[in-house]
C-alpha cells in the first residue's frame, strides 16, 4: 500500500470515528475496539466465543479482509473501514459486502453522508425476487430418514405481487451441506457429525421444495410469517448476498440448516444473539419458539403433505368405496365403469383418491408397468375432467411443532426392584420417544441421542452410571391396504446388565424390521424382527450377535396421555446368560403443561438363570 493511501486510512480513522453512533460518547467514540465488540459487528462476521477468544463460523478465508480476520473481530473492522475508504476499492468492497457497509453507515455520521456507490448485479438479484417479506418455513420430521427427523427450516422471501395463493413462485433461500450423491451411508453419518461437509446457501423456486418436501417426502410444511420491518428485511437481503458462495462447515447436530438462518436472523435485527443460545444443538423447532420469544414469529400457514391429504382423504370414505379407489388405481376397474350408487361429487372425490393412490403406487415404485400406469393416470383424469368441479376436504391442521414439549429433558425418579431402592437421575439433549407427550410431533417417529442415566443406591449412597445411550431411532408409520411402509428401529449404546448389577457396562446394538398398523380407537401395533449384538464380557470389543423379536403396543388414552406396552425375546449364540424375554409397561401423563409429566414403567424381565422385576415413577421435565 503507497504512502499516500495509508494517510487516507489515517485520516478517515481519525475524521470520521468520533461520530460513530449515539451508544457510544464522543470521548470514547474512536475507540474502534468498542465498535467490533458490538453485537451487530459480531452477527456480521457470525463470531463467538470459545475456549481460545474469538471465532468466527464461516470457515472461508476468502471472506475476510484482515489476515486473521476469522478471530480477531477488530482487526476485521478496521480492515473493512479501510477498504470502504479507499477510492480505489469502496466501490467494489460495498457491493461485494453491503450489509457490512450499509450497517457502518448506520454507525458513522461522516460516512453516511457519503453517497452509496450503485451495485448492479446486487441490484438485478433484488429486481428479481422484489422482496416484501420473508417466511420461516419448517418441513416438518422426515420418518424415513434420521439426519431429518427433526424438520428442517428455511427461508422464502415473499415478492410484492403475491399472495396466498402465488407464494408458490417465491424464492427460497436455505443452507445445506455439499454430499456426493453416491455417498456411503456411514461416511454420510461421520462427515455429518465431525464437520466434514461444506455447507453453503442455496436458492431455489419455492415450488421446487413444495414438490420435494410435501409431495416426494410425504412432510407437512408449516409457514411462519416473520415480523420484520423494511430494514431489518433489507439487511438480511444484503447478507444473503454477501455469503453468497461462502463456506461453513457442516454439522448436522449444531452448525445446521436452523442455526445458520438463525445466523442471518441475528444479522437483520442485531442484539438478539439468538444463534448463541444453541451452542450445543440446534432443533429446528426449539429455534421456532426462540424467534417466537422475540416477536419475529407472525401468522401461521399448514400446508400439508400430499399423503397426509391422501390418508385424511381415505379415512373420509366408507370401505366400498375405498376399494373402489383401490380398484380404479391398480387398473383392475376401467373409469367408466361407475357405480350407480354413486352421484357426480362422490364419484369425482373417488377418482381424486383413485389418481392420488396411483401416484403413490408409483413413486414408491409399486408398479412393474410404468407405460400402463401413466394410460391409467390420463384415463382417470379424462374421466374426471367430465365431472364437476370440486376441491377436496383438506385435513385438519394438527398441532404445530413449536406448540410441543420442548426437545432437551430432565429426569428426577425412584426405582424399585425386590429389597433395592434407588434414585435416578437422566438427562437427554433430544428430542423425543414413544410415551412422550405426541402434540407437536410426528406420529409414529421417535430420536434420541447421547442421553445419559445415572442411579444413587439410597442405602449405601454409591452413585453408578447405569446408561449411556449414543442413538435410538424408531419409525413406525401406520400402513393399510393403500399405503405400506416399512417400520425399523435402531439403537446402540452402554448399558449396566440389568442381571448382574455389579459388572461394569456393557456395548450392547440393535436394528429391527417390522411392520405397522393403526387401528381404531387409538390402537397402533407394531410387529418387530431384530438383529442384536453386545460385548461378550463387558467393555470388551469382542461381540455376541443374537436375535429375537418385538411386539409394541401402543394407544393414546386422551388429555395427551399415552400407553406403551413392549414385548421383546432375544437369544445370542451360544449360551450366553443375558437371552432372555421382557414384557414392560408404561404410563406418560402431562402434569401442569406440556414441558412437565409423570411416567410410570413397569418391567418384569426372564433371564437363562434369574428373573428380575422393577418399577420406576419419574419426574420429566422438559427443557
Amino acid at each position: 500500500m503507497n504512502p499516500m493511501r495509508n494517510l487516507q486510512i489515517l485520516l478517515f480513522l481519525f475524521v470520521f470515528s468520533p461520530a460513530v453512533s449515539a451508544q457510544y460518547s464522543d470521548s470514547d467514540a474512536i475507540n474502534t475496539s468498542a465498535l467490533a465488540d458490538s453485537p451487530g459487528w459480531r452477527a456480521l462476521g457470525h463470531y463467538h466465543r470459545d475456549l481460545t477468544g474469538w471465532r468466527s463460523d464461516i470457515d472461508d478465508d476468502g471472506f475476510f479482509l484482515a489476515e486473521n480476520g476469522a478471530v480477531d473481530p477488530h482487526r476485521e473492522l478496521v480492515a473493512t473501514l479501510a477498504a470502504f475508504t479507499d477510492p480505489e476499492r469502496r466501490r467494489e468492497m460495498a457491493c461485494r459486502y453491503p450489509s457490512r457497509f450499509a450497517w457502518l453507515r448506520g454507525q458513522s455520521r461522516a460516512l453516511a453522508e457519503q453517497a452509496a456507490p450503485r451495485c448492479p448485479a446486487f441490484e438485478r438479484w433484488l429486481d428479481e425476487m422484489k422482496p416484501a417479506g420473508a417466511s420461516l418455513i419448517f418441513p416438518a420430521a422426515y420418518i424415513n430418514s434420521p439426519s431429518s427427523m427433526f424438520g428442517h427450516t428455511f427461508l422464502r422471501i415473499d415478492g410484492v405481487a403475491q399472495n396466498e395463493r402465488t407464494r408458490l413462485l417465491a424464492y427460497s433461500i436455505g443452507y445445506g451441506a455439499e454430499v456426493a450423491r453416491d455417498e456411503n451411508g456411514f461416511l454420510y453419518a461421520w462427515n455429518g457429525l465431525t464437520g466434514g461437509y461444506q455447507g453453503f446457501l442455496n436458492g431455489a423456486a419455492y415450488y421446487d421444495k413444495v414438490i420435494e418436501y410435501n409431495d416426494l417426502e410425504a412432510r407437512d410444511i408449516w409457514e411462519y410469517r416473520l415480523e420484520l420491518d423494511p430494514d431489518e428485511l433489507a439487511q438480511l437481503m444484503r447478507h444473503i448476498w454477501e455469503l453468497q458462495q461462502v463456506n461453513f462447515d457442516y454439522y448436522f447436530i449444531d452448525e445446521n440448516c436452523s442455526y445458520r438462518l438463525l445466523s442471518l436472523l441475528d444479522v437483520a435485527r442485531p442484539g438478539m444473539d439468538v444463534a448463541a443460545k444453541f451452542a450445543s444443538h440446534t432443533i429446528p423447532a426449539d429455534t421456532v419458539r426462540a424467534l417466537q420469544s422475540h416477536g419475529l414469529i407472525g401468522a401461521k400457514v399448514y400446508r400439508p403433505a400430499a399423503l397426509t391429504q391422501l390418508r385424511f382423504s381415505l379415512g373420509e370414505m366408507d370401505t366400498p368405496q375405498q376399494e373402489l379407489a383401490l380398484a380404479l388405481a391398480t387398473g383392475s376397474l376401467a373409469p367408466g365403469d361407475r357405480p350407480e350408487a354413486l352421484d357426480d361429487a362422490g364419484y369425482a372425490r373417488t377418482l381424486d383418491v383413485a389418481y392420488d393412490v396411483l401416484r403413490y403406487r408409483v413413486q414408491k415404485k409399486l408398479e412393474a408397468d410404468a407405460t400402463g400406469a401413466s394410460g391409467r393416470s390420463l384415463r382417470l383424469l379424462s374421466a374426471r375432467s367430465k365431472l364437476p368441479a370440486a376441491s377436496m376436504t383438506p385435513p385438519p391442521s394438527p398441532e404445530p411443532p413449536e406448540a410441543g414439549h420442548r426437545s432437551a429433558r430432565f429426569d428426577l425418579g425412584l426405582a424399585q426392584r425386590e429389597q433395592e431402592t434407588t434414585l435416578l437421575l437422566a438427562v437427554r439433549p433430544a428430542f423425543h420417544d414413544l410415551l412422550d407427550n405426541p402434540a407437536g410431533y410426528v406420529a409414529g417417529a421417535a430420536i434420541n441421542f447421547f442421553s445419559l442415566q445415572a442411579a444413587l443406591d439410597t442405602e449405601t449412597g454409591r452413585l453408578q452410571l447405569d446408561r449411556f445411550q449414543l442413538l435410538d431411532i424408531t419409525a413406525i408409520p401406520a400402513r393399510n391396504r393403500f399405503l405400506k411402509p416399512i417400520s425399523w428401529r435402531v439403537n446402540a449404546g452402554w448399558e449396566r446388565a440389568e442381571e448382574r448389577r455389579d459388572d461394569p457396562m456393557r456395548f450392547r446394538m440393535m436394528g429391527s424390521w417390522g411392520m405397522t398398523w393403526a387401528l381404531d380407537g387409538g390402537h397402533r401395533v407394531s410387529l418387530f424382527a431384530n438383529g442384536r449384538g453386545q460385548s461378550a464380557v463387558a467393555m470388551n470389543r469382542e461381540l455376541e450377535l443374537g436375535a429375537g423379536g418385538s411386539l409394541l403396543w401402543s394407544r393414546d388414552l386422551g388429555a395427551e396421555r399415552r400407553l406403551l406396552v413392549r414385548l421383546d425375546r432375544w437369544e445370542h449364540e451360544g449360551r450366553s446368560d443375558s437371552d432372555g424375554a421382557e414384557i414392560a409397561l408404561g404410563i406418560n401423563v402431562p402434569v401442569i403443561d406440556r414441558d412437565h409429566a409423570l411416567r410410570l414403567t413397569l418391567a418384569h424381565t426372564r433371564y437363562r438363570y434369574q428373573n428380575d422385576t422393577r418399577a420406576e415413577l419419574r419426574w420429566l421435565s422438559y427443557f
